[in-house]
């Protein structure tokens, strides 16, 4: 497989972005004690967004483009961006608790439904991690409860209140961009949402779309199996993946206090120049 020279470029420069970010990660340490929640929500989705990042580029980089498993994973990538970005619009640590509300929800609704297929097969045995039966299951329902319950009073949550949905958190990071006039195109997540985490969801998913994309269709109607992709798949997918881990990283770093612009300008500069002669939608970086 031959790289074109910008294929090539793309390629080198993402190389050098991922030390980059890893090393500048691993000087910074995360203080539980001092650091308030938005900044250890950051620090956890910055080391999310690094590994997700890392496993994208070894699956496009040839010989082989495994371009379907990435976009998999470049899925996930999107739903960090619209969670991080709804964390942090605006000044307060509210949307953080919503954020951790949720994530206490869905330990809830994970439980209860492996506590009602113990029930259904009682003669079965089951071992998740030390929880064996439905008692166990139910004392951890009970304390994941109080802690919802104590965030909500904490933070004067509305007991009944809707968790928001990816979407909605994508709207409501638009709404605070909006109100900062700051809202464009190449900066909003709900765009980022439709364009690209929807379509990719048939191939998370395995939808009948995301199925026939395995197959390429000949001039004589027969069908052939296909498993990996071209270098124009590496070029696509790796764009749009360049500019989003470029974009959390620097976000992180400043909010870390340890960002360079001197460093980053070359990164800044080639995500620029993409955005001027490719005709690829990638995402912003201010």
């Amino acid at each position: 497989m031959n790289l074109t020279d910008y294929q090539k470029e793309l390629l080198k420069i993402f190389q050098e972005a991922l030390q980059y970010g890893y090393s500048k990660m691993s000087t910074i340490p995360l203080d539980y004690t001092k650091t308030r929640q938005k900044k250890h929500l950051l620090y956890l989705i910055m080391g999310a967004t690094q590994s997700y990042s890392e496993s994208i580029l070894k699956l496009i980089t040839p010989p082989n483009v495994y371009d379907k498993a990435a976009e998999v994973l470049f899925r996930s990538l999107i739903e960090t961006q619209i969670n991080l970005d709804y964390i942090f619009a605006g000044k307060s640590q509210r949307n953080a608790k919503v954020f951790l509300l949720h994530s206490l929800i869905d330990d809830i609704d994970f439980a209860d439904k492996y506590k009602k297929f113990i029930s259904k097969y009682p003669s079965w045995k089951f071992d998740f991690g030390g929880m064996k039966t439905v008692k166990d299951w139910q004392t951890f329902i009970d304390k994941k409860e109080k802690d919802v319950l104590k965030i909500k009073k904490k933070n004067n949550i509305p007991i009944n209140m809707v968790i928001p949905d990816l979407r909605s958190r994508a709207i409501q990071a638009d709404n605070y961009l909006r109100s900062l006039n700051r809202l464009k195109q190449d900066s909003s997540l709900e765009f980022q949402y439709v364009n690209y985490y929807k379509f990719f969801s048939q191939i998370s998913h395995l939808t009948m779309p995301g199925l026939e994309r395995f197959f390429h269709k000949n001039p004589d109607g027969s069908r052939k199996l296909v498993i990996d992709g071209s270098q124009d798949d590496f070029e696509r997918i790796g764009t749009v993946t360049f500019a989003i881990y470029c974009s959390i990283l620097r976000f992180f770093l400043i909010h870390y206090g340890t960002y360079n612009h001197l460093e980053f300008k070359k990164y800044k500069t080639f995500i620029k120049s993409i955005s001027k002669n490719k005709k690829v939608a990638t995402l912003q970086v201010d």
